[in-house]
């Protein structure tokens, strides 16, 4: 609950900075007023009005900000959710596009991110040709170098953090992918991806670009990416038979 509420807090301060609004009032004076205490003839606040309000007022200002916020937020997923995917007008040429970690092996990796690794079952059982873990501290992930039968090489990325997905407007596409973890997208053309930390701050060092097709899903808590010259149909099979 703490950790959704600070998230809360960073995506309203992010959405309230892309809103032009009207001054408003001071409330200083209110404020002054209620720390002073009970008027007369006022029942005193129960201790856990406050808090309902506050929480109260805080949905209250997140539907209007979505409701009025500029076209470039008008992609975002879910705030709340651990992918966040929205379009850019930033141009995305600079960034570096190549996969960088530390070589280990698949049982490093997992005492690294203390969790079993998911292995793709389709179309064959297989273990990955190298495996890099990306340690950022707070967020790590473990990028696994696969190849298709077909010759077709992909990774997937398996991240303890969260996932922010960059769309150049011209150039790149999102679409929903039902019956995939919790949420799930299908991307294609160039974009940026990012990782978050549990309080939606940015990773100094995570950002980078790709050009690849790019699946990314959240299941249990996990968000997995899976990159490559893989068809839609083709990604999502390899998704579902992860074990």
């Amino acid at each position: 609950m703490q950790m959704d509420t600070q998230r809360l807090e960073d995506d309203l301060s992010l959405l309230a900075a892309a809103l032009v609004y009207p001054p408003a009032p001071s409330l200083t004076p209110a404020v002054l007023r209620r720390l002073a205490g009970p008027q007369p003839g006022q029942r005193p606040a129960r201790p856990w009005a406050p808090a309902l309000a506050a929480a109260a007022l805080a949905f209250v200002l997140l539907a209007s900000l979505l409701a009025s916020i500029s076209p470039t937020r008008d992609a975002v997923a879910d705030l709340l959710d651990r992918i966040n995917i929205f379009e850019t007008e930033e141009p995305i040429s600079g960034l570096p596009a190549e996969i960088t970690g530390t070589p280990v092996s698949i049982e490093q990796a997992e005492s690294a991110l203390g969790w079993p690794l998911f292995l793709p079952a389709y179309p064959a059982p297989s273990q990955p040709e190298r495996v890099l873990l990306q340690d950022f501290g707070s967020v790590r992930a473990a990028a696994l170098f696969f190849r298709h039968p077909d010759g077709t090489p992909f990774v997937l990325f398996e991240v303890t953090g969260l996932v922010v997905k960059g769309l150049p407007r011209e150039t790149a596409t999102a679409e929903p992918v039902a019956d995939l973890g919790r949420e799930a997208y299908w991307i294609e053309g160039e974009h940026e991806v990012q990782y978050q930390d549990e309080q939606g701050g940015p990773i100094p060092g995570s950002r980078r670009r790709t050009a690849q097709h790019t699946l990314v899903w959240d299941l249990d808590g996990l968000v997995f990416r899976l990159e490559g010259v893989l068809e839609r149909e083709e990604a999502v099979r390899i998704a579902q038979s992860l074990r």
